[in-house]
């Protein structure tokens, strides 16, 4: 067995451990799509969808130098991942410009692209949802999340300046085809937005952080 071949028979087993059932089946007989086998898929939230078990985070895209971004966009997709993971903040929208470059133009049939917004005043995020779709070369995003909701204090002023009617907006547009929320600090915030949406029901996803050694 060559060096690469134990390191993905080590990767799949890491993950196995995590996934008891049918996780094995997955494995031993993935789907596939044009670029080849996938990691197995799971249902996202409310959406109905299933996406990828793995994701590739954004944050960093926008960080790492442009040949090293293409390089980890060419090597997710060849591992099987499909779900992509990006905000409008992210390094000054650097992350979004990325996968408009080496992402979107030639895979984006295959692939399930989420973005994010911070915004706390409508035509704000209205802007945000604009610049994205712009820098991201696509003509909708699969999710798009209200971001980073950080107390329930920040949930209330979001909640009252409207945000949540973007959301609703962009659904109907078609530029969006599914949206939740996230949050990284405080649970409460993410219970708060559940109170204070229960009679929106297009919300369809709730990010939050659960690595034990995730100090924010």
């Amino acid at each position: 067995m060559d060096r690469r071949s134990f390191l993905r028979m080590l990767f799949y087993t890491t993950i196995a451990s995590f996934y008891p059932g049918g996780i094995w089946h997955s494995l031993a007989n993935p789907e596939y799509d044009r670029l080849g086998p996938l990691l197995p898929r799971r249902i996202l939230g409310k959406t109905g969808v299933k996406v990828t078990m793995l994701g590739m985070g954004g944050a960093h895209m926008g960080r790492a130098p442009e040949k090293e971004a293409q390089k980890m966009i060419e090597l997710a997709l060849e591992k099987g991942i499909r779900f992509f993971d990006t905000a409008h903040s992210y390094a000054r929208g650097r992350s979004e410009k990325r996968y408009g470059k080496f992402l979107t133009p030639k895979y984006r049939d295959v692939i399930f692209l989420m973005s994010k917004s911070e915004a706390v005043e409508p035509k704000l995020m209205q802007q945000h949802l604009e610049d994205s779709l712009r820098r991201l070369k696509t003509d909708y995003l699969d999710l798009w999340q209200v971001h980073a909701i950080g107390s329930p204090q920040d949930a209330e002023q979001r909640y009252q300046a409207g945000i949540f009617k973007v959301l609703e907006k962009a659904l109907v547009s078609g530029k969006v085809r599914h949206v939740g929320f996230t949050g990284h600090r405080d649970p409460k915030a993410h219970l708060h937005v559940l109170q204070l949406t229960q009679d929106h029901p297009f919300l369809e996803t709730c990010q939050m952080p659960i690595n034990v050694l995730d100090a924010a």
